[in-house]
């Protein structure tokens, strides 16, 4: 279920935050689910997930078979507090201490991170994506690295 608050072009489309959550609100209310939102004014599209992430932007609405994937990992997923990771992909303790802080703060929200270490971070990466596979956080993962 998803909501679309479209503005004209003259206004910007995050104005419509507040209407489109009073919206969920009470859609939350009557069907017990919290509905995606879309605002738009007809040049831009921003995305918000309403409580959990803020509004950003996206190319375009999103496909109903999209929209069926986020919902099903929304009620599937599974906590990261005490989630451990394989010891197959990482070893040390800083990689394990990096993983833990950054699903720490995958959990609070946050969606930006940036990993500074001489050596392992490829397999941090690897094993923090291993993680929320696992838990039920994402499902699919674009990964590039460059080799020098």
């Amino acid at each position: 279920m998803s909501i679309v608050e479209a503005k004209k072009s003259l206004r910007d489309a995050p104005e419509s935050e507040s209407q489109a959550a009073d919206y969920a609100d009470r859609i939350k209310k009557i069907n017990g689910v919290t509905p995606f939102i879309f605002l738009a004014n007809g040049k831009e599209i921003l995305f918000w997930r309403c409580g959990l992430y803020p509004p950003r932007p996206v190319s375009g609405f999103f496909s109903r078979d999209d929209m069926e994937r986020l919902a099903c990992l929304d009620h599937f997923r599974v906590p990261l507090a005490g989630a451990t990771t394989r010891l197959s992909i990482v070893d040390p303790d800083y990689q394990h201490h990096a993983i833990k802080v950054v699903a720490e703060s995958i959990s609070k929200a946050h969606r930006h991170f940036l990993s500074v270490m001489a050596t392992g971070k490829t397999r941090t990466v690897i094993s923090l994506i291993d993680l929320l596979l696992r838990n039920k956080w994402i499902q699919r993962v674009p990964f590039l690295a460059r080799l020098d």
